[in-house]
């Protein structure tokens, strides 16, 4: 339940897709459910990641003393969210859709956290993305093509339908890329 009511309680609600009206909350539709849950270090909320396989993608945090959420909608760049996890200082971080690792971090949100103007893109100065090194990577631009290749994983999903079977972990492969095949 989002509270868009902005009194920091739980209020009767409006449903999904119904008119709103400005005296009571939001039960907010994920989409596809909480995925990556993750319990905070400090302040007993729980976080999870939201719209892994469908709906708005970002990170809904849940206050149980309150039963209220707040949603963070993830940058338009980083086009889906999928696992996630939180770090000892409360900080956010998940693999995007994109290419980026994600960091969300709620202590440098400027503006109000609830109430009608926290719509899930009410604070763009909580995220950061880093760039994933992967396939187009070049390692030594300067060294030729001797020095330039592509990397990648084997995936981490299912390591054990790889050569080596059960217990295989992922492995990172660099691939290099030659002007002819018989370049030395």
């Amino acid at each position: 339940m989002l509270d868009t009511h902005g009194n920091g309680r739980l209020d009767e609600w409006n449903e999904p897709g119904k008119p709103a009206d400005q005296a009571r909350d939001t039960r907010f539709n994920l989409g596809s459910g909480p995925y990556a849950v993750m319990p905070h270090p400090r302040d007993g909320s729980i976080w999870y990641t939201s719209g892994t396989f469908g709906g708005r993608a970002g990170f809904l945090r849940f206050d149980p003393a309150t039963r209220l959420s707040e949603f963070y909608a993830i940058p338009k760049e980083a086009l889906g969210i999928r696992g996630g996890d939180i770090d000892l200082d409360g900080v956010l971080w998940a693999s995007m859709s994109s290419g980026h690792l994600g960091r969300f971090d709620r202590r440098l949100c400027k503006g109000p956290l609830n109430g009608p103007s926290a719509t899930g893109d009410h604070c763009p100065e909580g995220w950061s993305l880093h760039r994933y090194p992967g396939p187009g990577f070049i390692d030594d631009p300067a060294a030729g093509w001797k020095g330039r290749g592509l990397w990648s994983t084997s995936g981490d999903r299912t390591p054990w339908l790889m050569e080596g079977g059960k217990g295989s972990r992922p492995r990172a492969v660099q691939i290099q890329v030659r002007p002819d095949p018989l370049a030395r």
